[in-house]
């Protein structure tokens, strides 16, 4: 579930910066290092990603374009097509302000946020995409929390128990306060206010419920839920 919303999100993302960034500098402007705001080595990283990445595409439209023009430079839109998540986002941290203000104009948060967002969304990817474990994990890449936006208010912070010493041969918890923006809750309610922003019509909210109640013996709380989370705004079925 999580990785087909992530794919949504993925390619709004694509025809974004494919858009954007060629509509300013040019089909083959990316080539260019004045078309970015990041150090040369990181340029470099990138261009470097992007040839491995392309290099390895068996799309049929990457070979009929190398094949008709005679060249191993594609267009930036034709680029977009075989990048991973992970090499997206770093394009996107290499981007010039300007532009990824463009980039994300529907999205109300900082671009220092969505970038963020967006490096955190590519761990979430690979974890789904290794079938790995996910219901009760912490990530390692933290979703940065909009400081202006009282919608991610209540998700700032979840309180569990956690063991404090054995007493008496008795188990002894105490109530703490946790961050909660490394849970796998937050990483869904980044998807679903996503959803909402850019106008994506999907049953995500639906998809989520019914899967919470198909398995009840699941501790929420370990997944970061906060106590009535459904009834947030931020996942109010806008």
């Amino acid at each position: 579930m999580i990785f087909g919303a992530l794919e949504v999100i993925e390619v709004y993302i694509r025809t974004q910066i494919a858009y954007h960034h060629s509509l300013k500098y040019g089909a083959f402007g990316y080539l260019e290092h004045s078309s970015f705001q990041c150090s040369i080595p990181v340029f470099d990283e990138l261009m470097e990603d992007i040839k491995k990445e392309s290099k390895r595409s068996d799309e049929m439209f990457i070979s009929h374009f190398k094949e008709k023009y005679n060249t191993t430079n594609l267009p930036l839109w034709s680029v977009v097509e075989v990048l991973s998540l992970g090499a997206l986002s770093k394009l996107f941290y290499a981007m010039h302000n300007d532009d990824k203000k463009l980039v994300c104009a529907q999205i109300p948060v900082t671009t220092t946020v969505f970038g963020k967002w967006l490096h955190a969304f590519t761990i979430v990817r690979n974890i789904c995409a290794h079938h790995s474990r996910i219901w009760n994990k912490e990530l390692r890449v933290s979703f940065a929390i909009p400081s202006k936006n009282v919608l991610f208010d209540p998700l700032r912070k979840i309180t569990k128990s956690k063991f404090k010493e054995e007493k008496d041969g008795v188990l002894v918890y105490e109530e703490k306060e946790f961050d909660n923006n490394s849970s796998i809750f937050f990483a869904l309610s980044v998807i679903k206010y996503l959803f909402d922003c850019i106008g994506e019509e999907v049953d995500f909210i639906d998809e989520v419920k019914q899967l919470i109640a198909e398995h009840p013996i699941v501790d929420l709380n370990a997944m970061g839920f906060v106590d009535g989370w459904e009834k947030l705004d931020i996942w109010s079925d806008v």
